[in-house]
């Protein structure tokens, strides 16, 4: 077919329903491509409130770990503070005993004075 040729009526029907049906084929596959995609703003929306929640996560991770780390000093304080309590009652525990054996010893040099002073010692 030539340039000069001129289309006949039926020619120009089919090509350009040719034409339509590409042209809506075309748009169809637009329409169904947009239709997976997922919108710029909602994405932008999933993605801030992802990073607000990532965010509230680090911050409540650091607040348990402080308290963790307050929980971890009190415990060692009281359990310095029991040492000490128990270190000073054994301490006073030490002095009871040894203040006990010096009273019995007193107790029994006195009684053996009042024998040695009341019969004589033989």
């Amino acid at each position: 077919m030539t340039d000069d040729d001129p289309l006949t009526p039926g020619e120009i029907r089919r090509s350009l329903k040719r034409l339509e049906d590409e042209d809506r084929s075309l748009a169809e596959r637009i329409t169904r491509v947009a239709a997976e995609m997922l919108p710029v703003k909602l994405w932008d929306a999933e993605h801030r409130a992802l990073g607000d929640k990532v965010d509230r996560q680090e911050r409540a991770a650091e607040e348990r770990q402080r308290r963790i780390d307050k929980a971890i000093e009190d415990l060692q304080k009281d359990f310095k503070d029991m040492r000490d309590d128990q270190e000073q009652r054994s301490a006073v525990t030490w002095q009871k005993v040894l203040g006990l054996v010096v009273a019995l010893a007193t107790i029994a040099g006195v009684i053996v004075t009042l024998i040695g002073q009341t019969k004589g010692i033989k």
